[in-house]
């Protein structure tokens, strides 16, 4: 598409209905939040076809890291949007369609507007593409285009004038499709931290006696605790969450995910069996312990030695909490004679345990 004239971009957009957005899996509309227009894929038609076009290399290549690479990616078509005078997009996430969604792309065609720039945020840092002024001067049939994980913040501020006209694409990794092989310049990362892991493994220093790391996700994942479990997250950690889980996998290390139980306000942890969405409530007492055993939760601690007993330490390499993979979970706490609503928080971990020197690897 070339630039369209005035009429034409005037006419697109007077096509489209008012644009929602996703807030707790709903479609929402709300112009004080979003003013955009939208078309969807059964009310129009497009030659951009990113599965057969460079874009596919360049993701792999700019976006993906380690073995996520080398996985088959399937790009599928999911809204025209407009942005006339006055448009925008307040910050926000893209909210997951499926499990196997990691992100999104967006094309953002050559028409003439000001305004309408991209800004992105995560973890304290924040970018911005302006589309209008990186296809200033450039040949007719470019295109812009932005590609990112889906728990990447972003908004896209007013358009000052002109359209902003756009189509979004969702990521999925597709277990359906030929696995593409990976260039071997883009296993450097995970090639690294392998080394430098066993570097670790191999020093007579590092944990003697063994121990459990603690790694909190970089990554927002789609969690469902009504499914009781982690296994589909496990299967689909993406970026450095992946790298860290299949490093740990080719050293022959026990990897899993786990949920690390807290209470507003109190020091205590309690951390799930592996993989699973496990919450026991504990008071310290006989019947609680022997609860913790047969659904494998375990204390856990973070600094001074306690005299529970089944306590284990983790040594958070990073934060648990780091990114907000986290959901609440009612129970009923009780105090003395009464009884009282309380809620658990959960955040997901990625826990790696080492064996003590000279059998690192996991055993059975």
């Amino acid at each position: 598409m070339s630039e369209g004239s005035e009429d034409k971009l005037q006419a697109l957009a007077e096509a489209c209905v008012p644009a929602t957005f996703g807030r707790n899996q709903v479609d929402v509309l709300d112009e004080s939040y979003r003013k955009a227009g939208k078309l969807d894929i059964t009310h129009f038609a497009t030659n951009v076809n990113p599965q057969q076009s460079p874009l596919i290399r360049i993701l792999r290549s700019q976006l993906l890291e380690g073995g996520d690479a080398e996985k088959a990616i399937k790009v599928q078509l999911y809204k025209l949007n407009t942005y006339g005078k006055g448009s925008f997009f307040k910050p926000h996430q893209d909210t997951p369609r499926a499990e196997n969604m990691f992100g999104s792309l967006v094309i953002i065609y050559p028409s003439a507007h000001e305004g309408g720039t991209l800004i992105f945020r995560h973890k304290g840092e924040e970018w911005s593409f302006d589309a209008a002024e990186a296809l200033a001067g450039k040949p007719p049939n470019s295109v812009a285009y932005a590609m990112f994980y889906s728990d990447v913040e972003h908004e896209v501020t007013m358009v000052d004038s002109g359209y902003r006209v756009t189509l979004t694409y969702n990521l999925y990794y597709d277990d359906l499709q030929a696995v593409v092989p990976m260039p071997v310049s883009t296993l450097s990362q995970e090639d690294l931290l392998k080394e430098t892991f066993q570097r670790l493994l191999e020093d007579t220093t590092f944990l003697p006696e063994g121990g459990r790391l603690g790694f909190g996700l970089r990554h927002q994942y789609p969690i469902d605790p009504s499914r009781r479990s982690l296994r589909n997250i496990f299967a689909i950690l993406k970026g450095s969450d992946g790298i860290l889980k299949r490093v740990a996998e080719k050293l022959s290390l026990d990897v899993s995910l786990r949920v690390i139980y807290w209470e507003e306000g109190d020091e205590k942890m309690i951390m799930s069996g592996p993989n699973e969405f496990e919450y026991i409530y504990e008071h310290e007492g006989p019947e609680d312990m022997t609860a913790l055993d047969e659904m494998d939760g375990t204390m856990i601690q973070e600094g001074e030695n306690r005299d529970w007993r089944k306590v284990q330490k983790v040594y958070w390499v990073t934060p648990f909490n780091a990114v907000r993979n986290r959901h609440e979970q009612p129970h009923v706490a009780h105090f003395g004679n009464e009884a009282s609503l309380s809620y658990v928080y959960g955040d997901v971990a990625l826990l790696i345990q080492v064996g003590p020197f000279g059998k690192r690897a996991r055993t059975g």
